[in-house]
């Protein structure tokens, strides 16, 4: 039993560097995160971005930012394996999820 909880908790891990990709499948960008305890922060080189967010049972809630003056929320879903990552993302706080997603695979 204890090997199953150290697989799940290190499941719930984001931290690392991923290979990200956005859009229409042809944006792409690294992404670098780092998880200490459910809190998560992150950067990628896409227009000097950052992330920020909170893990909940595999799942990263938080915002995204970059120094353009865009902005907005994400939602990353991390697999059972923990080597990648389904996710969606929008302008602003509120309103509907773009209709291309953010998806991203452990380097």
């Amino acid at each position: 039993m204890l090997l199953l909880t150290i697989n799940v908790q290190a499941a719930e891990n984001f931290s690392g560097q991923w290979n990200t990709i956005w859009g229409s499948g042809t944006a792409a960008t690294n992404l670098t995160m780092t998880q200490d305890g459910n809190q998560v922060a992150g950067n990628y080189a896409y227009r000097g971005g950052a992330i920020v967010g909170v893990v909940s049972e595999n799942v990263l809630r938080g915002s995204w930012s970059q120094t353009d003056g865009a902005r907005g929320t994400l939602e990353f879903r991390l697999s059972p394996d923990g080597q990648s990552f389904q996710g969606r993302w929008r302008n602003g706080t509120s309103g509907p999820w773009a209709p291309d997603s953010w998806n991203g695979v452990r380097k």
